[in-house]
């Protein structure tokens, strides 16, 4: 009975499943391990799940965590009020007592992950945020990926980190983070669940719209029941027919 299916498009390039959160734990875990020093997480601020993550890492291996960036602290604090996190007791410390503990002892959660100029991070790397410095020994763990167009400002951010001494971490052999976005086989399967009559890939720049149409056609949706909209496009569905 679902007359439409607004399906993201975004990883609709990227062959079979997207990885488990359960494997990015296990690299994490690995990460923070085999780290000499402090450890520097950047993700997305509303990725609450992968903080979690984060804390039981901390309190498995006797780190303290701490964290920086407005949206950061602010959702740590909301979602404590809400019990979405479970902090164990004595982890999560202020920003200003890191230094009261052994660079080995500390994790730190930082936005900037798609080296946003005013962001935490960022500004560490340009030597520019009072709070925290990054100093040799760091490893800085980039647990997101990069929104298409984002590339050359995280790069930037990256290579300024190295020169400053850090040890910077990115999707590589070891799983540090896991889309939210469907791949293919998982687009698939919520077709075939969903059984919608019409389809519309959203969330992702025109290429991966036209793949989303072609991967649609491929499993015999018609060509006039997809409807690929550009941004201020209004799709209007009424009794017997969609259109724009």
């Amino acid at each position: 009975g679902v007359v439409l299916l607004m399906s993201a498009s975004t990883n609709v390039d990227q062959p079979g499943w997207s990885l488990s959160e359960s494997r990015v734990i296990e690299g994490l875990r690995t990460v923070v391990n085999e780290a000499p020093g402090r450890v520097l997480v950047t993700m997305f601020s509303s990725n609450v799940h992968r903080m979690q993550q984060v804390f039981d890492i901390a309190a498995e291996t006797g780190r303290k965590v701490s964290s920086t960036g407005r949206r950061m602290e602010t959702t740590i604090d909301m979602c404590r009020q809400l019990k979405y996190l479970r902090i164990p007791e004595n982890v999560y410390i202020r920003i200003d007592e890191i230094g009261r503990y052994p660079s080995k002892e500390i994790i730190v959660l930082t936005t900037g992950s798609q080296g946003e100029p005013m962001a935490a991070l960022s500004k560490m790397s340009r030597q520019e945020y009072s709070r925290l410095q990054i100093v040799p020994g760091d490893t800085v763990v980039y647990s997101a990926r990069a929104i298409p167009g984002n590339e050359g400002v995280i790069w930037r951010t990256v290579n300024r980190l190295y020169k400053l001494g850090a040890n910077v971490i990115m999707e590589g052999d070891t799983p540090i983070h896991a889309s939210g976005h469907a791949y293919q086989e998982e687009i698939k399967e919520m077709i075939d669940l969903v059984k919608p009559y019409y389809i519309a890939p959203v969330h992702g720049e025109p290429r991966h719209q036209t793949a989303y149409r072609q991967l649609a056609l491929s499993l015999g949706w018609p060509d006039h029941r997809i409807f690929t909209l550009s941004n201020g496009d209004v799709l209007c569905l009424d009794d017997d027919k969609a259109y724009i």
